[in-house]
């Protein structure tokens, strides 16, 4: 296979600059458009979060609540199980 390869090659003469064509400009082109964007997406991304803390903050907020029910009718382990089911359902979609 190597052979039939290079008698192939041989009428050709192949430099090693004409094999990769390096055009810088289009590499700054490219990181300056990669760039553009993460800039416009800068603030969808900045509302994502807050909407991730939103959503861990309300987990948290009325997975203490069920436990603290839970425990005021002796029932500490189902106010456990019930409060990290409420935890993990609300984490979940937002994640």
């Amino acid at each position: 296979m190597k052979l039939a390869n290079m008698e192939l090659c041989r009428g050709l003469e192949v430099t090693p600059m004409d094999q990769v064509d390096a055009d810088i400009g289009n590499i700054f082109q490219k990181l300056d458009a990669w760039l553009d964007g993460f800039f416009k997406l800068l603030p969808n991304i900045g509302i994502a979060i807050v909407v991730l803390l939103l959503f861990i903050g309300l987990g948290i907020m009325v997975g203490r609540i069920i436990h603290s029910r839970a425990v005021k009718n002796d029932r500490d382990s189902l106010g456990e199980v019930a409060s990290s089911l409420v935890r993990w359902t609300l984490f979940e979609p937002s994640a």
